[in-house]
């Protein structure tokens, strides 16, 4: 059965990767939010421009015998085709009859009567337009008959805008996600600054420093540097009985093999064969050899003894210098001389 290695995620990407999704949806809600505001807002102007309009017409209509007189307020077609090229279109109809305008554009055939027009949007010779119809009850030949008012205009001004808007939007969005993702990398980077410092403190002591490590470090890091200093201390104890157990091992060792080096001597004196004084010679050279060793051990647990034992004190250098200039200064019989 294989099993695969599942390598933890480090902990920059586990900073990295909230931070930029952060960064990301504000960006994003940052470019919906500016275009919606200002769709809402260039509509809220249209649509009280349009209203405008159809109050002014159905204010200059007048009902005279069994007509209807209708004053198209010039000057309101004229404010809207100035904001820009956006075409703007009109129809008016009494009881259902088309009376005057564009008769191929559909106005609201349902609604109730108000002072306040109605707002839609359609589709008009292959443009969006936004129009505004209003319904109102006239008095002819003493007969109520509902007058409908509709205006519409095209929304290539709204449309135009809204490009403006949103290539504005897609930059300071862009600059945002730069900007939080360079402070994401330097919040981070900062983050992980002490875990480095640890680190590198730990990395530069050498093969035989066992001393627990004093750093100054986040409050967060106290558990790892106590359980550091805990597994040193633990190493240190293993290292220590290691080391005292190599020690009384090569001093019991020295002491028998002395014994066998000085009997092995004592039959060489008295042997006579060749042979035996040739293994003798063998097992003396062994011996000595296995004493040397044993001794190189004893020797290496005394010097590690006696740096454990060893008392460090302060130096007062300013003391040490003043002793080290009085002793090169010359003596009084010198100056008198000179």
């Amino acid at each position: 059965m294989n099993t695969r290695l599942r390598y933890p995620l480090s902990l920059r990407w586990r900073l990295l990767l909230p931070l930029v999704v952060t960064a990301v949806i504000i960006s994003i809600l940052l470019f919906v939010t500016m275009r919606q505001v200002t769709k809402q807002a260039v509509q809220a102007t249209q649509d009280a421009l349009l209203s405008t309009a159809v109050s002014s017409i159905l204010q200059q209509t007048r009902s005279r015998d069994s007509n209807v007189d209708i004053d198209l307020p010039y000057d309101i077609f004229t404010m809207l085709g100035a904001i820009s090229q956006d075409k703007v279109y009109y129809r008016v109809d009494l009881d259902g009859v088309f009376l005057t305008g564009y008769e191929d554009l559909a106005p609201l055939m349902d609604g109730p009567l108000s002072d306040r027009p109605l707002l839609t949007s359609q589709s008009f010779k292959g443009e969006h337009v936004r129009q505004a119809t209003i319904i109102q009850s006239f008095l002819i030949d003493g007969q109520a008959k509902m007058l409908r008012v509709t205006v519409a205009q095209t929304q290539l001004f709204q449309e135009a805008i809204l490009r403006e808007i949103s290539r504005n939007a897609s930059i300071i969005g862009l600059s945002f996600f730069g900007f939080a993702i360079f402070m994401a990398l330097l919040v981070t980077t900062s983050f992980l600054r002490p875990i480095n410092l640890l680190a590198g403190a730990v990395s530069r002591r050498g093969p035989h420093d066992l001393r627990d490590v004093k750093h100054p470090t986040p409050p967060e890091l106290a558990p790892l540097l106590t359980s550091l200093n805990g597994f040193i201390g633990r190493l240190r104890s293993t290292l220590g009985q290691t080391e005292t157990f190599i020690a009384e091992a090569a001093h019991h060792i020295r002491t028998p093999l002395s014994l066998v080096k000085s009997e092995s001597q004592l039959v060489l004196r008295k042997s006579v064969d060749p042979d035996t004084r040739k293994h003798l010679h063998n097992v003396i050279t062994s011996v000595d050899e296995s004493i040397r060793s044993a001794s190189q051990l004893l020797d290496h647990a005394l010097v590690l003894y006696r740096n454990e034992q060893a008392q460090k004190d302060r130096l007062d250098l300013p003391l040490i210098l003043t002793h080290v200039l009085s002793s090169m200064a010359p003596p009084p019989i010198l100056k008198i001389s000179r």
